[in-house]
């Protein structure tokens, strides 16, 4: 199956291109900080917008995604679990990205605030999601499964500006970005 995954690699970062361009100059990457990928796959973005940091952390519940991800990527540290409980101090990244695994995750609200609890005061949160009307997303509206659930749950730009702006996030700014869009804020 390894090859299924390296052939899925190569296609995201082609079809993601203009995506993880904004994405890696929303990351501003800066040497000695940590980086971490929530629902990061296999890492392949990650590896692409994490050059720079210190330290590059991808978080991930698919083991066989963890597992193809760490033979080809030694760079990158893949640590099993999900956004909800983030096996992490307090403070501990600098920056936190979601690059459209946001609508996987079980309880939005639950990890907005895990992923707030581990980053540092000012550390940058960056998601890029998919823009329910267009391409990918208007796709996944109206799948009956994914995942396991009735239906995605794609939230557009104001509801995510919202739910950080609970979790505690601040100066929260969303563009659109090719197939969706580009979410900031700074814990």
């Amino acid at each position: 199956m390894s090859w299924w995954l390296r052939s899925q690699d190569r296609r995201r970062l082609a079809v993601f291109a203009e995506e993880t361009e904004a994405i890696l100059r929303a990351v501003a990457p800066r040497a000695g900080e940590r980086l971490l990928d929530v629902g990061g796959g296999t890492g392949a973005l990650a590896e692409r917008f994490g050059g720079g940091f210190g330290e590059v952390v991808v978080l991930e519940p698919n083991e066989r995604k963890r597992r193809h991800g760490a033979a080809a990527r030694p760079a990158v540290k893949f640590v099993g679990g999900n956004a909800e409980r983030i096996p992490f101090p307090d403070g501990h990244f600098d920056c936190v990205t979601a690059v459209v695994s946001f609508h996987h995750f079980e309880d939005q609200g639950a990890a907005l605030k895990e992923i707030r609890r581990v980053l540092r005061a000012g550390g940058r949160m960056i998601i890029f999601e998919f823009a329910k009307t267009q391409g990918p997303g208007r796709f996944l509206k109206f799948l009956l499964l994914h995942h396991g659930r009735a239906r995605p749950a794609l939230v557009d730009p104001q509801g995510l500006q919202g739910h950080a702006r609970r979790a505690g996030f601040q100066r929260s700014s969303a563009i659109d970005v090719g197939s969706g869009y580009l979410l900031t804020a700074l814990a």
